[in-house]
């Protein structure tokens, strides 16, 4: 994680959206997820610059009970995105990458009477 934290020095939330279709790809997702994700993987402070293609567990040493018990229920609430139904979900059970959990996000329904909110935790 230092090695990719120093050769990713003074990226930006910018450099993580170009590598989506930001067009077509919600940007409350995009933003959700890379701010929770930056901030967890941060340093004293210093958010972590993330990519699309970044593994959760091979690159980022995130496990899965971290990843769907903690992590996953804060990004898709702040994204205004329900987890209910998630078998539905064309992604389900092929979340492997930072890119995966965006188009998770896409496809599951809107939380339409939630606020989005990009200060910090919503919970």
């Amino acid at each position: 994680m230092h090695l990719l934290r120093s050769e990713r020095s003074g990226e930006r939330i910018c450099d993580f959206v170009r590598d989506f279709d930001f067009r077509n790809t919600d940007t409350w997702v995009l933003r959700s997820v890379y701010d929770e994700l930056s901030k967890y993987l941060g340093h004293k402070g210093d958010p972590f610059p993330i990519h699309a293609d970044d593994r959760w567990i091979e690159d980022l040493d995130i496990d899965e009970e971290d990843m769907f018990c903690d992590l996953l229920p804060d990004i898709a609430y702040r994204a205004r995105r329900s987890l209910d139904d998630t078998e539905g979900n064309p992604y389900c059970g092929r979340v492997i990458t930072i890119r995966d959990m965006v188009h998770f996000l896409q496809n599951q329904p809107k939380l339409e009477d939630v606020e989005p909110s990009y200060a910090g935790s919503v919970r």
